[in-house]
């Protein structure tokens, strides 16, 4: 194939990627999307700034120029649909790749408290002794026992021993829950 042929392969995929204008372009039209654009990015950045979502690859916005492609092709494709119809399915498509790149971001919830939940582990099988095991249980009593009453605490015990080592005492004083070990 020649280099000519090679280009004019180019340009029509170019034109089919983006059609020509059929009819001129009006500021005023490009404005709507603009603003759409500014929209979207502005409720992103609220989330992340008041710490409602964050995101782990906010770089996946840099992707929100996309908007303007499917808007072009909205208004220079040849899709045969009626005016109503053709604004549905821009606002659809338009929706879709919104949702598309805030998934892309990867967004997660932000919860802040300022509770304190620890969780204790306490090893009661017969390789750490009862002595050890009666002397955590000591431990995790105490300091629970002294736990600001917004904090929280729990315990994952060992093997449905709790009741000689003393965590009955310990789940008296303020624990949330015990569970013990699972046999798997």
């Amino acid at each position: 194939m020649s280099l000519l042929k090679y280009s004019d392969v180019l340009e029509r995929w170019i034109r089919s990627i983006f059609p020509a204008p059929r009819t001129s372009l009006k500021w005023r039209e490009l404005l709507g999307v603009l603003l759409l654009i500014a929209g979207y990015l502005a409720g992103i950045w609220l989330l992340q700034h008041y710490q409602i979502m964050q995101f782990v690859r906010p770089w996946a916005f840099v992707l929100t120029p996309l908007a303007l492609w499917v808007w072009w092709m909205h208004r220079n494709g040849y899709h045969g649909l009626s005016r109503g119809r053709a604004v549905v399915a821009l606002v659809v498509r338009l929706a879709l790749l919104g949702l598309f790149l805030t998934l892309l971001a990867e967004p997660r919830s932000v919860r802040s408290t300022d509770r304190l939940s620890v969780v204790f582990a306490l090893d009661s099988s017969d390789s750490i002794g009862r002595t050890s095991s009666e002397k955590g249980a000591e431990y995790i009593a105490k300091v629970v026992s002294n736990k600001p009453d917004q904090d929280e605490a729990g315990l994952v015990g060992g093997e449905g021993q709790h009741d000689e080592i003393g965590v009955e005492a310990v789940h008296a004083v303020g624990l949330v829950g015990v569970v013990p070990r699972l046999h798997l």
